[in-house]
């Protein structure tokens, strides 16, 4: 297992109270889920854009799938190696997009998968 840090950082007292709430609800505590949320930043190598898609009456404007990239939020590229090249980024774009298509081909167990690549 990896060495661990701890994190400090201030908040609203009825956000903290309101998130823990919820989060207890998931089964989840608050370093949890701070923890996913930067794992998803690592993986990504972006903030997913839902975070920015509160309204101010902070009421949602739908569901999202668009990434804040580094590039877009001026943030100077990582060391050699750890962005992904293009072909990697169009692969995952069109990941994406096929998984928020209603149209794109679904398969629900492995024997449909092979059966329609013919394996």
């Amino acid at each position: 297992m990896a060495a661990t840090k701890s994190l400090s950082i201030r908040i609203d007292a009825d956000l903290k109270k309101e998130s823990e709430s919820i989060l207890s609800k998931l089964g989840l505590s608050t370093s949890t889920a701070v923890s996913m949320l930067l794992k998803t930043i690592v993986r990504n190598r972006a903030v997913p854009s839902e975070l920015f898609s509160i309204g101010a009456d902070n009421s949602k404007s739908g569901p999202s799938t668009k990434h804040l990239t580094m590039s877009e939020m001026d943030v100077p590229e990582y060391e050699e190696g750890l962005v992904p090249n293009e072909e990697t980024i169009a692969a995952i774009e069109e990941g994406r997009r096929l998984a928020h298509d209603p149209h794109a081909e679904r398969y629900h167990d492995v024997a449909s998968l092979r059966k329609a690549l013919g394996v």
